[in-house]
């Protein structure tokens, strides 16, 4: 049970990152609810710590939570870094929609 609390924390501490630089809320607002998620999930498993189908489903709520964390930083960063190297916002938005098509032909929903 403290390894998953301690995740959890370590998921907290990763989503500070988030509120370095400014962004949306809604983009704070995914991070609180993907990590409250996973405290969900953590909580299942105070009153059955044997219970392996509860452990395992923590442990996946913490691995999800902290990829989706990961991806919100990589998207902020990249945002960030087509804003900053392109003077033309008219190439800046072009790359950032080719960017946004080939994420979206790698990852079919």
């Amino acid at each position: 049970m403290d390894g998953l609390v301690r995740a959890l924390g370590a998921l907290r501490a990763e989503s500070f990152a988030l509120e370095h630089d400014p962004v949306e809320p809604t983009v704070l607002a995914e991070a609180a609810r993907t990590i409250g998620d996973a405290a969900q999930a953590v909580g299942a498993t105070l009153d059955a710590p044997e219970d392996t189908g509860r452990l395992m489903g923590a442990c996946e709520a913490i691995v999800v939570a902290h990829e989706r964390i990961e991806a919100l930083l990589t998207a902020r960063g990249q945002l960030r870094d087509y804003m900053e190297l392109d003077a033309d916002p008219r190439r800046a938005v072009r790359r950032l929609l080719e960017q946004i098509q080939d994420w979206a032909a790698a990852d079919p929903v």
